[in-house]
């Protein structure tokens, strides 16, 4: 197998400052080109009567998800309160949403792929399911 990744045991491979500094500008470059392909989300609330999380992006679409199911959500309280539910942020960049009363985050992008948790976690989910 061939690695693109730096031998940390030779010092000799480090990266000099103008190249991190070149990395970094070309990551940059990178996420200003996807950011206009990526529809962001806007809004997030909770509907305690139905127990779901309607996560609202730029263009109009939803995605509708039962908090009780990201793994962080349930970790340190297997049953938080409804206030503790609604209370969910967009965190900033739109990258990722958090309830600070729970401690508790979960990426957009594993959100949307329904990865909501470790792989013993989401084999519990399937089989309650």
């Amino acid at each position: 197998m061939v690695s693109n990744a730096k031998d940390l045991r030779n010092p000799m491979n480090f990266s000099t400052e103008a190249q991190v500094d070149q990395d970094i500008d070309s990551a940059i470059a990178r996420w200003n080109i996807e950011k206009h392909y990526r529809v962001f989300p806007t809004a997030i609330r909770y509907a305690a009567a139905t127990n779901e999380a309607i996560l609202t992006f730029e263009n109009g679409s939803k995605y509708h998800f039962n908090p009780l199911h990201i793994q962080e959500v349930t970790l340190e309280n297997p049953n938080p309160s409804a206030e503790q539910l609604g209370d969910i942020v967009i965190r900033t960049g739109g990258a990722s949403l958090h309830w600070p009363q729970l401690d508790a985050s979960i990426g957009i992008d594993n959100l949307l792929l329904g990865r909501y948790g470790t792989d013993k976690w989401m084999l519990q989910l399937k089989a309650i399911a």
